[in-house]
This record gives structure tokens, C-alpha cells and sequence, in this order.
């Protein structure tokens, strides 16, 4: 009976010796990555975390009274500087959201560098209406839940060089691709 588990015993061992070294590789290349440490804002940059920290934007008519296309007016909003601190290579990041479905809340921008600033344009319907990002700054993007209450949003297509913002209200998280 001690004969019989030994043999079994050895078959084991001979069948995880034979299956195990071929995996190393792959499991060595596989990316481990815990999830963002608090809550927040966060851009995956290699294996590392980065806080996306809001800032203030200001808002003001385009224009000076701003301009209406059929009863639309547009609004210009801005950050001071032409660069944002934040920079990363990563053509499509992975930005993650805790809590609610960021699609119901946040915006993804390209943010147009002008005269020391970067902006965006809301359109603002006068009568009972919202603010909303215009389309020719919106980013589309890809939104998927990853966890509990943890969201993991990318670009739907690769991002080109330039100055990108999340937008919440008049708050942006701005954050930049170097080419």
C-alpha cells in the first residue's frame, strides 16, 4: 500500500515537472496589478498608479456675448498652461474610476492648446438646457467594470500627442501623451 501512494506521489511530481517549466514564461510576462490604492481618479502608467488631481477650470463666453448656432451658445473652458505636470506615453491609457459608472458623470476631452491655455468648448442651450462638450473635443471611449465599484475606461481609438482632460463640471483632471 506505501509502494502504490509512492508510485502516485511520483507521478505527480513527474506530471508538475513536465507541465510547470513551459509555463514559467508566460506566467512571468502575465502583469499582476493591483487595484488603484483609494479612492479617486487614477492613470495606469506601467505598473504604477498616478492620481489624476482635479483642477478649476474657468468658463467663459466665446466671444464676447459667445455665439449661437440656432439657439445653441458656446462656452469656452480653460486651464492655465499649455502643459499639464502629468505626461505619459501610452497611446490608449487605462484610467480607472472608483464608485459610480464614470459614463454617467465624467467626460474625456482633447484639450486645444491656445495663447497659454488649454480648452475645450461646452455648448449651453438657453432654455432649460445643460452644458455639454462639444464634439469636436470629446474623446470616445471604452468603459468596463472591473471590480467592485471599479471602473477601468480607454480610449476607443489610440490617442494622438497633445493635452487631454477628464472633465466633471468645471473640473478637469488634465494629464498629457508626449509623442
Amino acid at each position: 500500500m506505501n509502494i502504490h501512494r509512492r508510485s502516485a506521489a511520483g507521478s505527480i511530481l513527474i506530471l508538475v515537472a513536465t507541465v510547470i517549466p513551459p509555463l514559467v514564461p508566460l506566467l512571468a510576462q502575465a502583469e499582476t496589478i493591483a487595484p488603484p490604492p483609494a479612492y479617486g481618479i487614477y492613470l495606469q502608467k506601467g505598473g504604477e498608479w498616478v492620481r489624476l488631481h482635479y483642477q478649476p477650470a474657468r468658463r467663459v463666453p466665446v466671444g464676447e456675448m459667445g455665439y449661437v448656432i440656432g439657439i445653441l451658445h458656446r462656452t469656452r473652458v480653460f486651464l492655465l498652461g499649455e502643459r499639464s505636470e502629468i505626461r505619459i506615453s501610452d497611446r490608449q491609457p487605462a484610467i480607472y474610476f472608483y464608485g459610480a459608472n464614470p459614463a454617467d458623470f465624467y467626460t474625456v476631452v482633447k484639450l486645444e492648446r491656445k495663447d497659454g491655455l488649454r480648452e475645450f468648448h461646452y455648448g449651453i442651450y438657453p432654455v432649460g438646457g445643460s452644458a455639454e462638450v462639444v464634439d469636436e473635443y470629446r474623446v470616445k471611449v471604452r468603459i468596463e467594470k472591473t471590480g467592485k465599484d471599479l471602473y477601468r475606461l480607454t480610449p476607443a481609438e489610440p490617442l494622438k500627442p497633445g493635452e487631454y482632460g477628464i472633465v466633471l463640471g468645471d473640473h478637469i483632471c488634465p494629464f498629457g501623451l508626449d509623442g
